[in-house]
Formats: structure tokens, sequence, C-alpha cells
């Protein structure tokens, strides 16, 4: 083909190349759900993902909100309001999270990016969006940390085994004494009986009054009075120490609900350190400094006390590593705008080039087959994702660590927790 002709074909190529029509193709054949909205938030124009996805026609979305399609959710006025800002700020809105709940009761996870819609003159008219369906990725998510919970309570499970079985033990040696003291109780309370009885019919004999006597002095009146109470009391505090294992064992393991709800931090800690006990006693030692008015937070609980018993664990090891007996210290404090908790450790501490990577997937200064680095990944991912807070490390070589969660003391409209 000569260069005349080879022109004259690009030219043929640039005429059939419509730019809108472009777009359309492209947004027609992309597995991602991408629309554009006006001013009033109004879907314009959406793509065939889009409308599979919304189980809706073309001519069925385009004019109507996401009022129209989800109800007056708490979903369709978060986006209704992100919208709006994005027209106001003329900034985009990238990589956030929305739940979808529809009219029919089922939710759905999507990851999205909003920006502003401009016209050839730079003017905003409207907004536009691409969205992918992650709901399979939040219910893996979701079982992943379940199932990480539950590799927690079988590890943990040998140590609480011990934790219960050392209180049950001295209940029932306690429970023993009782019943044997008891016995010789009933016994003395008998020959008394009798004594009055005889004492009675023929007068006080000094030889029975000495025989008695002598049975009161083989009962050891003085050590059963001195004892018994200390025996119940042991007794009545082995159950309550069983109970509040058990207690917090079932608190640990429960599930939870993928609903916020206000819930105190210094009880989730006090939860996690029972649970967790069998793990620290024999390397730490622990010390609380929690704040008495400490206010509720908004929090999934379940996912919290996983993420104070992986740093828990991580202080433990850090001490362990010593090769030293060490101290855990947890703290609690709050201001106007943060619930805040410190776990600190008198381990090795680390250094910088460390600190920056430990939030990262898979990463671990662990050996080999001791840790998977997903400790601190979920843990980061849970404050920091689900909830809007802050998870900070503070550490220098030899001054060992402390961990800072601050969890914000009120919730957005979309359920996510905020800092106000």
């Amino acid at each position: 083909m000569n260069s005349i002709s080879k022109i004259a074909a690009q030219d043929m190529f640039q005429s059939e190349l419509d730019a809108e029509n472009l777009v359309r193709e492209i947004m027609e054949n992309m597995t991602d759900n991408i629309y554009f909205k006006d001013l009033k938030c109004q879907f314009v124009l959406v793509n065939k993902s889009f409308c599979e996805w919304a189980k809706r026609s073309q001519e069925d979305v385009i004019g109507k909100t996401d009022f129209d399609i989800f109800s007056a959710g708490p979903h369709a006025q978060a986006a209704f309001d992100a919208e709006q800002e994005i027209i106001k700020s003329g900034l985009p809105l990238l990589g956030i999270e929305e739940e979808e709940v529809w009219p029919d009761g089922h939710v759905t996870w999507v990851s999205t990016s909003k920006m502003p819609w401009r016209n050839k003159d730079g003017e905003i008219i409207g907004t536009c969006g691409i969205s992918r369906d992650i709901t399979i990725n939040k219910k893996l998510e979701g079982q992943l940390a379940q199932a990480q919970k539950l590799e927690s309570v079988g590890q943990l499970a040998a140590g609480i085994a011990h934790e219960i079985n050392t209180p049950i033990q001295f209940v029932s040696d306690n429970l023993c004494f009782l019943k044997d003291s008891v016995q010789e109780l009933l016994t003395l309370a008998d020959q008394y009986r009798q004594f009055i009885q005889f004492a009675k019919k023929s007068g006080f004999d000094p030889a029975s009054i000495k025989e008695q006597e002598t049975f009161l002095d083989d009962a050891d009146m003085e050590y059963q009075t001195e004892e018994l109470p200390k025996a119940i009391e042991q007794s009545l505090e082995g159950t309550d120490r069983v109970s509040k294992i058990v207690r917090a064992m079932k608190e640990f393991s429960h599930p939870g609900s993928s609903e916020m709800s206000d819930a105190n931090l210094n009880e989730a800690i006090e939860t996690t350190l029972i649970v967790t006990n069998n793990e620290w006693k024999f390397v730490a030692t622990v010390e609380t400094n929690f704040a008495k008015d400490l206010p509720s937070v908004p929090c999934l609980i379940s996912e919290l006390n996983q993420v104070v018993l992986n740093m828990i664990v991580n202080a433990r090891d850090a001490i362990e590593e010593t090769g030293e007996m060490g101290t855990i210290t947890l703290s609690t404090t709050y201001d106007d705008h943060w619930v805040i908790a410190r776990i600190s450790d008198s381990g090795a501490g680390m250094p910088e080039n460390i600190q920056s990577r430990i939030f990262d997937p898979f990463y671990t200064t662990k050996e080999v087959g001791k840790g998977s680095g997903q400790g601190l990944a979920i843990a980061h991912n849970v404050i920091v994702n689900k909830h809007g807070g802050e998870l900070n490390v503070i550490s220098k070589p030899s001054e060992g660590a402390t961990f800072e969660i601050k969890l914000p003391r009120k919730q957005n409209p979309e359920g996510s927790a905020k800092a106000s």
C-alpha cells in the first residue's frame, strides 16, 4: 500500500472513531459498573454491567436516583451526600467501600471511585463513578477473620483448660474439707444434745462434763472456726474465677454482629486478658491503667477483641525474645474526639525501617513457622478501614514498643465510625 493509500485509510479510520461512540463502546464492554449523574444526582447514563447488577433496564434507571433504587436507606443518603460534596469541591473520592442494602433486604458491597463530570468548558455538570462488586471478597474477609479467631481460640484452648482446672481443683479440695468438717460439727452438736438430755435427768456429772470437754478438744473447734470461713471463701473465689473464664471465652469466641454497637474498651481488654492469661503469665506481668469514666465507643466488638488479642500476643512474643521476665502495660484514656488504648511491652523494641512495614500483609520478623504476618495487618484493617480510627506504633531499639489504638467516638450516617 502506497503512502497516499495509507493516509486515506487513516482518515477513514479517524472518521469512524467518534470519541463519544468510543467511550460508549468501552463502557458497554467493561465488567465494572459505570454511571454518570447530573447535578441532582439523577442517573443520566449507565452501562450494561450496571443494569445487570441492579437488575433493571436502562430505561428504568435513567432519571432515577439512589433513593429510587435502594429505597430511603442509609446508603442512598450517604451516596447523595458524597456526590454533592464532589460537585461542591471538584475533588474525586477514590476507592471507598460502600455497603448497599436493597429493597428486598439483601446486602452487597462495592468498591467505588467517584469524580466530578465536567463539560468542554471545564464546568462541573454532575458526577461519574465506577464501582466493582466486592461482596464475595467481603464475605471471604469475614470468614478469614473468623477463621483466625477460631485458630486463636484453638491455640488458647490448652491454656484455658489449665486455667479452669486449677481453681476447680482447690474448690474440690475445699469442698472435701468442708464435708468432713461439717460432719464433725454435726456429730458435736449431737453429743451436746445427748449431754443436755442426760444433764436434765441426772444433774451435772463432772465425769460427763470432762468427757464432753475431751470431745470438744478432739473436734478442734478453734481450727475449724478459723479454717471453715477461709475454705468457703476460696471455694467461692474459685467458682467465680471459673465463671469469669468461661464468660470471657464465650464473649471472645462469639461471632459478633456486622453492625456497630456501643461497647466499653476497658471491658473488652479485661475479657481478652482473662482469655490469654496462660499465654503471658510465665513471660510477663501485666499492669493496667484504665480510665474509670471511659465513654463507650461504637465498634465491632468481636473484631476489636481479636485486635487486642493480637497486640497482647505480639507483646508477649517481644518480651519472650529477650529471655527475661518483662511487663505488658495496658492503658486507656480519651479526649473530645477519640477513645484511646495503648499496649506497651518491655521487649527489645524495633528499628525505624521495620516500623514502616509491620502492618503490611504477610510481613513478619519472626522465624519461619512461628508468625503468619497477618495479625497486625488484620488489626490495621479493623481499626483503620472498618472503624475509621488510627493504629500507630512507637518504638526504639532496646526500649520496647507501644501500640496506640484510637477509635472515633462518633459514627457517620453509613455506620462507620469517625472522629467528631
